[in-house]
């Protein structure tokens, strides 16, 4: 009786320490990473369509140069994006990291592009 109870304790702890995530996943902070570069490649598209009536390049190879960058597949990709979808608590919390990545780097833009314009200031006068 000691036996059947001793493994189906084992078998109840193993189960609760089971990692649900495939291992297939592109690991977290490249992710953040790579949606970082999504965001961005989604705006510069936007302006390019916005001021450039005439663009017709096919967005697709906007795309591909983020596998490259990262060295992940598309498959890899798109499994992990699945698999947040599928599990929304883990998901936001990785958009709102790429969120404050996005900030952050909007704020050092700013802070150069003022940095920028004292410097200019400096030597016209």
């Amino acid at each position: 009786m000691n036996k059947i109870i001793s493994i189906f304790l084992l078998l109840f702890m193993a189960a609760c320490q089971t990692n649900n995530e495939p291992e297939n996943l592109v690991p977290r902070k490249q992710f953040i990473e790579m949606l970082v570069d999504v965001q961005l490649t989604d705006a510069v598209l936007t302006n390019l369509q916005y001021y450039d009536k005439k663009f017709t390049d096919s967005t697709m190879s906007y795309y591909n140069w983020i596998y490259i960058k990262h060295e992940v597949n598309e498959a890899k990709f798109d499994s992990t994006i699945t698999y947040y979808s599928d599990n929304p608590a883990k998901f936001d919390k990785i958009l709102t990291e790429v969120m404050i990545r996005l900030q952050k780097r909007e704020s050092e833009s700013i802070t150069d592009s003022t940095a920028m314009k004292n410097e200019k200031a400096k030597v016209l006068k």
